[in-house]
């Protein structure tokens, strides 16, 4: 396990970081994404049943002390280079982040406890939606650990049914957690995350266009109107309406202008959008 030097508070995350190897796609799990992310086409979940995250190959961890006294109470700073095929390493943004928040509630800011949290949750979201509000839960990269969000959802479930009963206009829409949809029968929901624009960008070696060329591909991806929310601010809100301001590329037509579509080295455009049946229309002649 590539790790330089440490103290106590970092020791939490580096028992927990290796266990991220043992992760793997279950059956039920399968089942659930065919029947509910039909997005998702065959080869994709395919692909994710064997799937593995390799983090003693692919991490490497160092944490600097500011100033070392000795004390278990120093800070300093931590490190997390994360290398490899994008491929591979890409799922990593969502548990490092849980881990490290973890980890930091562990040992600092403890003056809290679970009491309560199920029921704030449930008063915070009966306010939103009965204030008209339309709302999902991001909170897996930031929680205080598994057990909280739990809370907080099932607290949030709570004041969706009530507020449903009394027909208010809000709407609880879903969680990014696709594992707490799937137990609570929520909606997955989520967004284009940032270091697809930023990948993107880095690929093509052009920031201007960058917006506009990431959701070429996306919509020649997925479709139009399927996994439709857009970050707005990974290069500056200005530059991302500028795309948007643009008719939206339909599936069609986010392939028909290779030179803006095409990312160098690749050896085509964006693949078709999926039919019913999670499969792509390869028909056409394609350079």
């Amino acid at each position: 396990w590539p790790i330089e030097t440490g103290d106590a508070k970092d020791t939490e995350l580096l028992m927990l970081v290796p266990e991220l190897a043992n992760v793997s796609l279950t059956s039920a799990e399968l089942n659930y994404l065919e029947n509910t992310c039909t997005y998702f086409n065959k080869d994709y979940l395919q692909f994710l049943t064997t799937f593995r995250l390799q983090p003693s190959k692919q991490i490497h961890v160092s944490f600097a002390l500011l100033n070392d006294t000795g004390s278990p109470d120093d800070v300093g700073d931590l490190s997390l280079d994360i290398s490899g095929r994008w491929l591979d390493t890409i799922l990593y943004e969502i548990p490092l982040l849980a881990l490290t928040s973890e980890a930091y509630f562990k040992f600092c800011d403890r003056d809290w406890t679970y009491r309560h949290q199920q029921g704030r949750a449930y008063i915070k979201g009966r306010r939103l939606i009965e204030h008209g509000c339309i709302f999902s839960e991001f909170g897996s990269r930031r929680r205080r650990d598994y057990h909280t969000q739990d809370l907080v959802i099932q607290g949030l479930k709570q004041a969706a049914a009530h507020s449903e009963a009394q027909g208010w206009k809000g709407e609880l829409s879903g969680t990014s957690n696709v594992h707490f949809a799937m137990k609570y029968g929520l909606t997955p929901v989520g967004t284009v995350a940032h270091e697809w624009f930023m990948g993107i960008a880095s690929i093509t070696n052009d920031y201007v266009h960058a917006n506009e060329t990431a959701l070429r591909y996306w919509v020649g991806c997925f479709g139009e109107g399927v996994l439709g929310i857009a970050l707005t601010d990974t290069f500056g809100t200005p530059t991302f309406l500028k795309a948007f301001k643009r008719t939206m590329p339909t599936p069609a037509n986010s392939m028909a202008d290779d030179k803006k579509t095409l990312i160098p080295g690749a050896a085509s455009p964006p693949l078709p959008p999926m039919d019913a049946n999670g499969t792509t229309d390869t028909s056409e002649e394609r350079s």
